[in-house]
């Protein structure tokens, strides 16, 4: 950590000596105090740059140094008439701190600078010791790999057999769906379409209160999911550890000029054969980008290329502050904090039917889902979509549903006649939100749910049949786009012009 005060003469500057210093990337390195420089990056607007300005952001470029304040907020607020509130306070980082997630964002604070005219600037460290370094785990499921697809669809219909077969078939019917008294009906307005069932809801907890807790739907389900298991348990391979791999600009030029600047000693020669190390870089990845780009064939590959730019998954987490202030560096412990922030033990019920909702509406039947349903809603799948905690995704359930195309429909109507999800469990994931100050707080994160692809599967079809039906009988406004087929952004931005 490198204290900088830029004192400034009354003709040039005194930074000669900081930008004449090449820093070793390897070695993390913060750089901050009050530099007394405008600059276009940082500065805010109407702010003449300083004459040194260019020299200071050409050594920050190559050296690659980011600047890690919040854009905008001044540092300095000078007490004189005529003072403007300016950016001369800067904190400074190469990526060797950055990359590995081992500082915060800095915040600007006058009421903590002690009655002083420059702000006080305030980073979080988080040094290595802690920092869990979480191993790679590999993930659930198997490769779904497209030569193999034939004789995985043959080892299925081995593998679940005529007698599995009839077994989940043999639970309940397709006639027999709206067949139970009270069950298998909608609340909704009467038309010409053919009908379709939800069962009826608790009106305080929100779920089927005769429902089974195993039922029908969860051992059908169970009995699917159980042989998609063995079969791809003896045709595919598991998936691979994600294993570090070198950039995929990295080329001869690089390597060689690697070598270069690691064998020659320190001195001039030293920070020459550096600098031509950046610059090979620079020139590496500037051309590897512009061929990619310049040889994509579709719009896809470019959105592909965009999410690349986001940078590197790093595998560091930063220790979490429990509820009596400690820091929490195990996984254990910091999974239980998570429990507590996202999870609570109590929570606050709502209850479904409120005495200020509408009449409802006569009943409506729907008719049971059909193999053309299934068959369509997984044709606009995507194979890329993150799968659930068995690691099944949407190939392998196209495979399953070719080799036997009434098993999954079945599971569906039956899951929909009893009221109840055939898959509850979910793959939690913790995301940091970005911009936190202060990554020790569980509420700098925010969880997500990888769902298994069968009960998304099975929500697609039925958002498909809401979405048919509110167009069918105009139950949502012209002006609402949202969540809506066929509408964008482009049809608000058209009726809002054709407002004015």
């Amino acid at each position: 950590m490198v204290n900088v005060y830029h004192e400034c003469p009354k003709t040039g500057h005194k930074l000669h000596h900081l930008l004449n210093h090449d820093l070793d990337e390897l070695i993390p390195t913060l750089i901050i105090g009050d530099f007394n420089t405008h600059a276009i990056r940082w500065s805010l607007s109407g702010r003449a740059p300083s004459a040194w300005a260019d020299d200071f952001t050409e050594w920050l470029d190559t050296n690659n140094l980011s600047i890690l304040n919040p854009p905008g907020i001044p540092t300095w607020q000078g007490s004189r008439e005529g003072d403007r509130p300016s950016i001369l306070d800067l904190v400074i980082a190469n990526t060797a701190v950055t990359q590995d997630s081992r500082i915060s964002k800095a915040t600007v604070s006058f009421a903590d600078s002690l009655s002083s005219d420059h702000a006080t600037l305030t980073i979080y460290v988080y040094p290595s010791v802690s920092l869990t370094y979480l191993p790679q785990p590999r993930p659930a499921g198997y490769q779904a790999n497209n030569e193999l697809r034939d004789s995985w669809i043959k080892a299925f219909c081995l593998e679940i057999g005529a007698e599995d077969a009839a077994t989940v078939l043999s639970m309940g019917s397709a006639t027999s769906l709206g067949a139970e008294p009270g069950r298998g009906h909608f609340s909704g307005p009467i038309g010409d379409d053919p009908p379709r069932h939800q069962a009826p809801l608790d009106s305080e907890t929100g779920s089927d209160p005769e429902a089974p807790r195993h039922s029908r739907a969860h051992e059908a389900a169970n009995i699917f999911d159980s042989a998609i298991q063995c079969v791809s348990q003896l045709t595919l391979k598991p998936k691979p550890i994600p294993n570090p791999k070198s950039p995929c600009w990295w080329n001869e030029n690089c390597s060689a000029a690697h070598v270069i600047a690691r064998t020659t000693s320190v001195g001039p020669k030293w920070r020459q054969a550096t600098k031509m190390l950046r610059q090979t870089i620079a020139a590496t990845k500037h051309e590897w980008a512009h061929t990619v780009l310049h040889d994509a064939t579709n719009i896809n590959d470019v959105w592909g290329w965009v999410a690349y730019r986001k940078g590197r998954r790093t595998n560091t987490f930063p220790a979490l502050r429990s509820d009596n202030g400690s820091l929490v560096d195990s996984p254990e412990g910091k999974t239980e904090i998570f429990c507590k922030c996202f999870f609570p033990s109590h929570p606050k019920l709502c209850q479904i039917r409120q005495h200020t909702d509408p009449e409802p509406l006569p009943e409506w039947e729907w008719e049971p889902i059909n193999e053309s349903e299934v068959d369509g809603t997984l044709k606009g799948t995507l194979h890329k979509s993150a799968p659930g905690p068995s690691g099944v995704g949407y190939t392998i359930l196209k495979w399953a549903h070719t080799a036997h195309p009434d098993l999954l429909p079945h599971i569906f109507n039956l899951a929909m006649a009893e009221g109840v999800h055939p898959w509850h469990h979910a793959t939690i994931v913790v995301l940091n939100k970005l911009g936190k100050p202060d990554y020790s707080i569980p509420k700098a994160y925010r969880p997500i749910s990888l769902l298994e692809c069968g009960g998304k599967l099975l929500e697609k079809i039925i958002t498909k049949c809401f979405q048919r039906d509110i167009k069918n009988h105009q139950l949502m406004s012209m002006s609402q786009f949202g969540s809506c087929p066929q509408h964008n952004t482009c049809d608000v931005a058209t009726t809002l012009i054709h407002h004015i």
